[in-house]
């Protein structure tokens, strides 16, 4: 037996789970380029000059969150938690098509509005819902083999709740206090987007351990 398999804290992990994690999270790590470049080229600036390259920019983001919800979905069988995880990313990508195709459409106060602001909201929710659940699987994958690594899993999802609380709550603020509300919303992006780097270096240090896994395994 070998050391990551005494410091787990959960059942052995089986050799073909840990080649399907660590091929699947590898991806997961390579999908976020072209999507942070599809997020570059649908800004808003951008759109103004560029529509095609606007376009473009959305389709690719759209491919590449399809693309991440479907592997995490595939990873059901090893944790169930990952089918939550997949179908929240699916129902985000999904919202998102229709509250853009309602959101031009008629009076700003008619169903399709509501609709989309609805739409909105939910997508919201799934979208924390999905990496909390994204990130207990990842956690509870790693305990037969990683037991620290697991931890890190672990915090970085509280840190998810944090900066999302303090998003809204920034928002609300704002609505009182304009630049104190600003200030606490500025603070929540900072912690955003430290939290995306986190969860980046985390994919390929987990991608990286199951695949050293599954060769010792061998």
């Amino acid at each position: 037996m070998n050391d990551r398999e005494t410091t787990g804290g959960g059942s052995r992990l089986d050799r073909e789970d840990a080649a399907a994690l660590a091929g699947r999270l590898k991806v997961l790590f390579w999908l976020v380029v072209p999507g942070t470049i599809a997020g570059f080229l649908s800004d808003e600036a951008l759109s103004a000059h560029w529509p095609d390259l606007a376009l473009l920019g959305e389709i690719l983001g759209i491919l590449c969150s399809v693309v991440y919800g479907l592997l995490l979905l595939s990873l059901a069988k090893v944790n169930g938690g990952y089918r939550a995880a997949g179908a929240c990313t699916l129902f985000v990508v999904a919202a998102g098509v229709i509250v853009q195709v309602l959101g031009g459409s008629g009076d700003p106060h008619n169903v399709e509005r509501s609709i989309a602001l609805i739409l909105t909201f939910l997508s919201g929710v799934a979208a924390l819902v999905g990496e909390y659940t994204e990130c207990t699987s990842h956690a509870e994958a790693l305990e037969p083999v990683d037991l620290e690594l697991s931890g890190k899993w672990r915090r970085l999802r509280k840190w998810y709740i944090g900066t999302y609380l303090a998003l809204f709550a920034g928002i609300f603020v704002a609505l009182i206090f304009a630049w104190l509300g600003l200030l606490v919303v500025l603070a929540s992006i900072i912690g955003m987007m430290v939290v995306a780097i986190l969860k980046l270096v985390y994919l390929w240090r987990t991608a990286r351990t199951f695949r050293e896994y599954e060769e010792m395994e061998a």
